[in-house]
């Protein structure tokens, strides 16, 4: 049996959902097998396996709702969400153009779950792919073939579970925050002195104690470099800038470019580092995202409808390029911030 929805009738959703069994077990030639060491396990079972009973596992894994986020049906009722929008508005019915934007989220709480190779998030996808057709009708209904036109894209993509990764003999490792932080205070400590030099480690940026290095009259780029040489000798650490570095830097280097690219001075941390390829942080199970390698950042840009010849490209492109596209259909100007470029010419 596939999966259920059961509406009361006060109309909330509620997780009476069952994933008895993949969708079509013959189609998940890429995926890892199905009970393995580096899923994580709901309460209320033994094994990261099929069957998957939400109506059991849910009050089980607080808080409730979270059990139809990871798994198809999150992306089911957003589907039931966009038809509503549709049926219930004048979206696509005149000629002043509209935008409907969804995000299909469960794949990704799947994936940190799983991994991505997991029988699990094969048949998420496959699920998934119904949902779109699902979407796709109601539009031809709706609006009309040949009226409207779709991109699909999305914000990351992923690592593969480090234990997997392991198992395979490929270069992977897990670092550890508490240990790493530790090592760095330590370190500080040894090279200036009692105190708190660190205020804090987040997104792989550590924050130092500005006011404490004021009040002993050293250079702040003194201390940052001195972390930043700390940090290159710590394994499963591929490269670290301070900001200053990255405010001055013109190399145009992969990485580093990205880096430039999201850095807001007033926000921003004092180092950042970048761990090696294939490196994450302690998980002992699933997957996670945030690197800017390419396993983490190439993401697919599909375009289908309304003014879209049929091809391929290969070239290098960013998300950013999409937001200049759709104006150049209705001869209007590009918005303001908009940094992308049309992806071929209007």
């Amino acid at each position: 049996m596939g999966g259920r929805l059961q509406r009361p009738e006060k109309g909330r959703l509620l997780p009476a959902a069952n994933l008895d069994a993949p969708a079509r077990p013959e189609a998940y030639l890429n995926s890892v097998a199905d009970s393995n060491s580096f899923e994580r396990i709901f309460k209320g079972k033994t094994a990261a396996t099929f069957p998957y009973d939400l109506s059991k596992i849910a009050p089980l894994n607080p808080p409730a709702y979270e059990a139809v986020n990871i798994s198809p049906f999150g992306n089911n009722l957003l589907t039931d969400l966009a038809l509503t929008a549709l049926a219930n508005t004048d979206l696509g019915r005149d000629d002043v153009p509209d935008l409907l934007a969804i995000s299909y989220s469960s794949p990704d709480p799947v994936g940190h779950t799983f991994g991505p190779l997991s029988k699990e998030e094969n048949d998420l996808y496959l699920r998934l792919d119904l949902e779109i057709a699902r979407l796709l009708q109601a539009l031809d209904k709706t609006v009309g073939k040949g009226n409207y036109t779709i991109f699909l894209t999305a914000d990351h993509g992923a690592s593969e579970v480090p234990k997997y990764l392991a198992q395979h003999q490929a270069p992977a490792g897990a670092q550890n925050h508490a240990t790493l932080n530790k090592g760095a205070a330590d370190f500080l400590t040894q090279q200036l002195g009692p105190g708190q030099w660190l205020e804090t480690e987040r997104n792989n940026m550590y924050y130092l104690n500005r006011p404490l290095i004021a009040s002993r009259k050293l250079e702040l780029t003194r201390v940052q470099n001195l972390l930043a040489d700390y940090l290159r000798e710590q394994p499963g650490i591929a490269q670290v800038n301070t900001t200053a570095q990255l405010l001055t830097s013109s190399t145009g280097a992969f990485l580093e470019t990205k880096l430039q690219n999201g850095l807001y001075y007033q926000r921003f941390g004092d180092v950042r580092f970048e761990l090696s390829p294939g490196w994450t942080w302690e998980l002992g199970v699933g997957a996670t995202h945030g690197s800017g390698y390419l396993y983490d950042s190439h993401v697919p840009l599909l375009w289908f409808g309304a003014g879209i010849t049929p091809g391929v490209s290969y070239e290098y492109h960013s998300i950013t390029d999409i937001a200049p596209r759709p104006p150049c259909w209705w001869k209007a100007s590009c918005p303001a911030p908009a940094p992308g470029s049309p992806l071929w010419k209007c």
